[in-house]
């Protein structure tokens, strides 16, 4: 059911398209969403531009999977892909895509500053503006949110770290200003945040510790996606703002299924399209335990020539009912000059202790002059 209507790679010239003749060449679920974008009864067009290469930090050495499934050197994971050239018959071929999309550049350590939640759909919630950064160490992990509004949730704050390897656990602390004190959440990756329809899984498109999941690779499909968006902010097809206007590639995609093989695994089963070549999680859908799709998740990415890695731009994450009719949705949005790089900053768990949530003040980064 993940692959849908697999098509084999076909000939697209750049130009704009009526989305209708691209539906094969979009996931499941996409084509079903745009319909419901039909304005007039014309449906939105999409303009397609020929792709390109993206030259991305790769290792420059072969790495190897131990049998529990760590890899076995994680000091470069956030700056490069421990697996390039990675091909669908090759052993372990899913866990490999998947440490691929955990270590690939990010440029260090970074921030959001000041990015917004906000609602997508006929019946959007509010929006939320909220201070984000997220740190990879030889280590693991981590990350922090600060929020700025509404103003009954101002100064509540969500930090956890999660550990490359198996033997050590992830943890998340919550802080709510009202209390006045961090606690720690000991099962939070399904939950729904602060009103919105994203869960701790679906930050940039899919985060978590890879042995939440036993991985698979099913095999390849080109996709359309924006992989460099036109814009400095992220830009959405009315009327319900669920997909980006822009400009979209062409692009192959190794489709990896997660199925649930951890109690702290937010859903029964993850659906990945990773880019083959930078291992962006393009596409993503999560599932209950009994295959029934829960959401559907796609990025707006823009890349950086500066760091060498696509940056998000946008997220739109849409949840759907039982019977695939859309519940309602979210979407992440950052202008590109709000993400501020900070590629020599040492991390490590100490960095990420939910413990201090409260106690200590943290020095964020602030956006440049002009940046809207």
């Amino acid at each position: 059911m993940w692959l849908g209507k697999t098509t084999p790679s076909r000939t697209l010239p750049p130009g704009s398209y009526p989305v209708d003749q691209l539906f094969d060449m979009l996931p499941p679920y996409a084509p079903q969403l745009f319909t419901a974008e039909v304005s007039g009864g014309t449906p939105p067009a999409l303009d397609v531009v020929a792709s390109r290469v993206f030259e991305v930090p790769v290792a420059d050495r072969p790495h190897q999977l131990a049998a529990n499934g760590d890899l076995d050197d994680t000091t470069r994971c956030g700056r490069e892909l421990p697996f390039p050239g990675l091909s669908p018959t090759d052993a372990r071929a899913g866990l490999k895509a998947v440490w691929n999309l955990l270590c690939r550049n990010r440029g260090g350590s970074f921030e959001y500053i000041a990015h917004r939640l906000r609602g997508s759909g006929p019946n959007p919630h509010r929006t939320l503006v909220i201070n984000g950064r997220y740190g990879f160490g030889p280590q693991g992990v981590g990350f922090h949110a600060l929020m700025f509004s509404p103003d009954e949730l101002k100064g509540n704050q969500i930090m956890g770290w999660a550990p490359w390897t198996r033997t050590q656990a992830e943890t998340i602390f919550m802080y709510a200003i009202e209390q006045r004190r961090a606690r720690q959440r000991a099962n939070a990756r399904g939950e729904l945040m602060a009103g919105t329809h994203f869960t701790l899984e679906h930050g940039f498109g899919w985060e978590g510790q890879y042995y939440f999941y036993d991985w698979v690779m099913l095999g390849e499909r080109p996709v359309l996606t924006v992989l460099d968006s036109r814009h400095a902010s992220p830009q959405y097809l009315p009327p319900n703002r669920w997909f980006p206007d822009d400009e979209w590639m062409v692009r192959p995609a190794f489709l990896v299924v997660g199925k649930r093989a951890h109690n702290l695994a937010g859903s029964g089963y993850v659906a990945l399209w990773l880019d083959t070549a930078t291992f962006e999680p393009l596409w993503t859908a999560f599932y209950t335990d009994a295959g029934i799709v829960q959401s559907f998740t796609g990025l707006t990415l823009k890349w950086s020539a500066a760091y060498q890695r696509h940056v998000m731009l946008g997220e739109s994450t849409v949840e759907l009912a039982v019977d695939g009719v859309p519940v309602g949705g979210t979407v992440f949005e950052a202008p590109f000059c709000s993400i501020l790089h900070y590629p020599e900053r040492h991390v490590d768990a100490s960095a990420f202790s939910g413990q201090h949530l409260g106690t200590t003040d943290f020095v964020w980064g602030v956006r440049p002059a002009g940046c809207e």
